[in-house]
C-alpha cells in the first residue's frame, strides 16, 4: 500500500476510502450518549452557516448556498477531519482517535495488525467474569461513532456491540484490542475521487452460522458509487439460516436493498444509472437461486427474498456477477481473518475503487 497522505498533523497510510454507515445498528448507544464525547468546538458555528443562507428559504435547492458554504474550506466538523487535494477528499478522525488513546491511557500502547483476534469464541456464558458496563458502554459507543469512517473496524465493532448489556472481561479486552489496532494508524481513513463514471455496484458476503451464542450468520456489503466507497454494513441476521446458501442470500437480500436505495438516492439529485447495478457475490448456490424461478424445499424459507430479487433481476435493475472468495471484499465485514487476508481485503478495496498509487499532498 503504497498511498500516503500527508498532513499538517502527521502522515498516515491510506488504506480505504469511503462512506458513512456505522457498523451496526441494533446494538447503538441513543444519540446522547455518544455526542457527549465531542468537544463543543467540533461543532460549526451556526452564525457563520446562517449568513449564507438564501432569503427566499429555499435552502436545499440553492447553488447559491452550496457554493458559499464550498468557500468556508470545511476542516474540522464533529470530530471528522475533512481535507482537500486534487486526488480528491479525504475524511478521518485522527484527533478524535488520539483524545480516545489519551483519555484510556493507551497511547504508549503495543499496536496489533488487526482489530480482532482471528477463530476468537466471544458470546455470552454463565461462568463469564462481569466487567465495568458503563465504561464498556461508553467505549463501544464511541468505537461505533469512529466506525463513520473506519470501515476496517466494522466487523470488530459490530461483534462488540453485541454484548453492550452483559460484558464481560474477555469482551473488554477485545475492545482494547480495537484500540491497539487504531494506535496503528489513528489518520486512516476515507478518499472520495472524481472518476468518469457514476457505476453503482456493490459486494456482498455471509459467514454461515459465525456466532457461536446463537448460531445465527454475519452478513456484510461494500457498496460503491462512481469508483468511491460510499455505504458498507456489518450486521448479525436477524434468524438462523440452515445452510451457507441460505445465509449467502439473506445477504444479497440486503444488498440489493442498499443497491435500490442508492439508484434511488442518485436519481433524485438528477443522476440517472445507465445499465444494471452488480452485486458480487462469491455463491455460486446463492446466485443459482437468485435466477432459478423453480421453487425448492431449500429455498422456501427465503421466498420472500427469492421473489424479491428474482423481480430486481427479470427488470434488468442488478446482476450478479460471481466473485472468487480470495477476490471478495466484504469478507473482512463477516469474520475475524488473518492479518494477510484482511490486507488482501484493504488493497483490493483500493483497487476496486480505482484509488491513485502516489503520494497525495493536501492542500
Amino acid at each position: 500500500m503504497d498511498d500516503v497522505l500527508q498532513t499538517e498533523l502527521g502522515t498516515e497510510p491510506i488504506i480505504l476510502r469511503d462512506t458513512n454507515q456505522s457498523a451496526t445498528d441494533d446494538d447503538r448507544l441513543p444519540a446522547a450518549d455518544i455526542s457527549d464525547e465531542l468537544p463543543s468546538d467540533d461543532r460549526l458555528p451556526a452564525a457563520d452557516m446562517s449568513n449564507e443562507l438564501p432569503d427566499d428559504g429555499s435552502v436545499y435547492g440553492s447553488p447559491t448556498w452550496y457554493w458559499n458554504i464550498s468557500r468556508k474550506r470545511l476542516k474540522y466538523f464533529l470530530g471528522i477531519e475533512v481535507a482537500r487535494s486534487k486526488h480528491g477528499i479525504f475524511l478521518s478522525q485522527r484527533k478524535y482517535v488520539l483524545d480516545l488513546l489519551a483519555e484510556t491511557g493507551m497511547l504508549d500502547c503495543k499496536p496489533v495488525d488487526t482489530p480482532i483476534e482471528q477463530n476468537h469464541r466471544l458470546g455470552l456464558f454463565p461462568d463469564q467474569v462481569p466487567t465495568h458496563k458503563e465504561r464498556y458502554q461508553r467505549l463501544v459507543g464511541r468505537l461505533i461513532y469512529l466506525s463513520h469512517t473506519r470501515p476496517d473496524i466494522a466487523y470488530a465493532v459490530s461483534v462488540v456491540s453485541q454484548f453492550m448489556h452483559s460484558p464481560s472481561e474477555a469482551h473488554m479486552d477485545a475492545v482494547t484490542r480495537i484500540l491497539r489496532y487504531l494506535k496503528m494508524a489513528p489518520g486512516r481513513g476515507l478518499i472520495f475521487s472524481k472518476n468518469d463514471h457514476l457505476n453503482v455496484e456493490g459486494y456482498t458476503d455471509a459467514d454461515w452460522a459465525g456466532s457461536i451464542t446463537d448460531r445465527r450468520s454475519t452478513s456484510g456489503y461494500f457498496m460503491f458509487v462512481g469508483g468511491n466507497l460510499v455505504t458498507w454494513r456489518s450486521k448479525k441476521q436477524k434468524v438462523v439460516a440452515r445452510s451457507s446458501a441460505e445465509a449467502e442470500f439473506r445477504g444479497m437480500s440486503h444488498g440489493v436493498c442498499e443497491l435500490l436505495w442508492l439508484e434511488k438516492l442518485l436519481r433524485d439529485l438528477g443522476f440517472k444509472h445507465k445499465g444494471a447495478m452488480k452485486l458480487h457475490c462469491d455463491n455460486k448456490a446463492a446466485i443459482e437461486i437468485a435466477q432459478n424461478p423453480v421453487q425448492h424445499d431449500r429455498t422456501k424459507h427465503v421466498e420472500i427474498d427469492r421473489h424479491f430479487i428474482k423481480e430486481k433481476l427479470d427488470a434488468g435493475i442488478i446482476m450478479f456477477p460471481f466473485v472468487r472468495s480470495e477476490d471478495q471484499l466484504a469478507d473482512a465485514l463477516t469474520k475475524a481473518v488473518s492479518n494477510s487476508a484482511f490486507s488482501d481485503s484493504l488493497d483490493n478495496s483500493i483497487k476496486a475503487s480505482q484509488t491513485n498509487d502516489k503520494e497525495v499532498q493536501l492542500q
